[in-house]
């Protein structure tokens, strides 16, 4: 059998792990080294990935630290490895159209002239290596990284693919759909982490009809049950008296979220009887407030992977109490872990939750502010943490579900959709 040529691929992200958060955008770099397992092991692929880092003037970073948001330096790249940087310049009307929803442009220029001049990408249109086959841009948010890949495609001639994650279809497309529909009408073909994102996205007019599903994954080997029993109790029978619930947050903290509904769920766990031990990981602007409210409770703020499989391990049950989600990716780290999930029904949740014992109702829409709705879902919720801590699924069941989400699988489905897009040889 012929062996299929190899396909050099340019992937553009604005999601990288920076320094205020070396651990994050782990989805991404999952991906990428995925992808050079396939090549390690015979598959023709190559990969190259660049980072859009943006570069504001020295007076926004004052205006930055101000409002306690993360400073210009602290987005800095933090994986030099396996990423590429490209500074973005943002103006302030770049700034300005962001916040309002609407593409900055002269930040969108600044990347596409980034990327052109990198010397990956430079040394392949100059003929000193070979040229890249596709661009693959990750998400469509305020720097919308597929905007940049269409152009930048265009300048190689080349095809590009575009992937979309959560919030860059939930929050950014739905401020100006038109862009983005214009965007993606061009690209030889989309992935959608979730078929609720592909729906929502549908309704709000961005083509889909060379759209692919492809689920975000988890590491299978580093999100493991435990190897013995050492974070098991057979005697433990969590929700009852003398055995608090172990419980696990881990995300952004963060409305979007569901961050701020924790104390109301440790409250509706004691309401209805039973006792809860809440760990929390992750950081954001929600914190203080939270610490303050959850004074029993454990803040770890945000950990590396190898911490966050540990606190997986050792939970009864991890929450996600989200208003919206594009997937869901700690609920299949949690599963992998040996620890089951409770989740609101919302975006991508249910594909990614193994069946309906942890699938909780939302409130209602996204913008509900009916304080008696809310209370309900949250006594709901509280119910199912604790049916699901005293009734667990199996662990062969939980392993079984998240055995087609390793990285391996998805880095194989995106090789596919992206070698479709090159076409044949």
């Amino acid at each position: 059998m012929r062996t299929p040529p190899t396909v050099r691929i340019l992937m553009l992200t604005n999601s990288y792990p920076t320094r205020h958060s070396p651990s994050g955008a782990a989805y991404i770099t999952s991906r990428i080294d995925a992808f050079a397992s396939l090549g390690d092991s015979g598959a023709p692929v190559d990969l190259t990935a660049l980072a859009l880092r943006p570069v504001q003037p020295w007076w926004l970073d004052v205006v930055r630290r101000v409002v306690r948001a993360t400073p210009g330096a602290g987005l800095a790249l933090a994986d030099e490895e396996r990423y590429g940087e490209v500074r973005v310049s943002w103006g302030v009307a770049d700034v300005v159209r962001g916040r309002r929803g609407r593409r900055p442009e002269g930040a969108v220029r600044s990347a596409v002239q980034g990327v052109l001049a990198h010397p990956a990408v430079a040394r392949a249109r100059s003929g000193e290596e070979q040229p890249f086959d596709v661009v693959h841009a990750h998400g469509m948010y305020t720097m919308p990284a597929g905007e940049v890949a269409r152009r930048v495609a265009a300048e190689l001639g080349v095809p590009f693919v575009v992937s979309l994650h959560g919030s860059d279809v939930e929050v950014a497309a739905r401020a100006d759909p038109e862009a983005a529909a214009a965007t993606l009408r061009q690209a030889a073909a989309t992935t959608y982490v979730s078929d609720a994102l592909r729906r929502t996205a549908t309704g709000l007019g961005l083509p889909t009809a060379t759209a692919t599903v492809i689920s975000n994954g988890v590491d299978l080997a580093r999100f493991r049950p435990p190897a013995d029993d050492s974070c098991v109790d057979p005697g433990r029978r969590p929700g009852t008296a003398g055995s608090p619930v172990r419980i696990l947050f881990a995300g952004n903290l963060l409305p979007v979220k569901g961050a701020d509904r924790l104390p109301a769920l440790v409250g509706a766990i004691e309401s209805l009887g039973g006792e809860a031990d809440l760990t929390v990981a992750g950081d954001g602007p929600l914190r203080t407030s939270l610490t303050s409210r959850l004074p029993r409770a454990r803040f770890t703020g945000r950990v590396p992977q190898d911490e966050l499989a540990r606190l997986m391990r050792s939970a009864d049950v991890l929450v996600a109490p989200s208003r919206s989600e594009g997937w869901g990716c700690v609920v299949t780290e949690a599963y992998a872990s040996g620890t089951p999930a409770v989740a609101f029904g919302v975006g991508g949740l249910p594909e990614a939750l193994l069946g309906s014992d942890g699938l909780v109702p939302p409130p209602g829409s996204q913008e509900s502010d009916d304080p008696d709705a809310e209370a309900a879902a949250i006594v709901r919720f509280a119910r199912a943490v604790l049916d699901v801590a005293a009734a667990p699924p199996t662990a062969d069941a939980m392993a079984a579900h998240v055995r087609p989400h390793g990285w391996a699988d998805v880095a194989r489905a995106e090789l596919d959709v992206l070698r479709a897009a090159v076409g044949p040889a």
